[in-house]
């Protein structure tokens, strides 16, 4: 009994030449990568310039003209460090300029601190004494 006449009773068949294996596996390794591979076809890409591949609809990168993601410091114009101040006017200092003095700061810390004290220490009147 030969090998061909086993596989002729199973059902199956068996190749003898080797380079019948060969296409037969490189078919099967070519199927799966020809149909899951969306990079196929790329050659005929490269064909075509660059310049052509890019729609003109496309809107170019606008070059960044503001800072407004760096914090400065509005008197001296330098970059915040980590540590930054911020003054009861609302602005965010470096550590020269953090002192109302240093940037004319235009809140009122007196009048905070009268209304502070007279919330804090109540006016006490002493009752009327009736004399006899």
């Amino acid at each position: 009994m030969r090998m061909s006449d086993s596989s002729e009773q199973l059902g199956t068949s068996v190749s003898t030449s080797p380079a019948a294996s060969t296409t037969e596996r490189s078919r099967k390794r070519q199927k799966p990568e020809a149909e899951g591979n969306p990079a196929h076809g790329v050659a005929s890409n490269l064909a075509v310039p660059l310049k052509e591949q890019h729609s003109d609809d496309t809107p170019a990168k606008k070059p960044r003209t503001s800072l407004s993601s760096v914090k400065r410091c509005p008197v001296c114009k330098g970059k915040l460090k980590l540590v930054s101040f911020t003054c009861r006017c609302g602005s965010e200092f470096c550590q020269r300029h953090r002192n109302p003095e240093d940037h004319d700061c235009d809140f009122d810390y007196r009048d905070l601190g009268k209304q502070e004290l007279m919330k804090n220490n109540p006016i006490i009147r002493p009752k009327k004494i009736t004399k006899l």
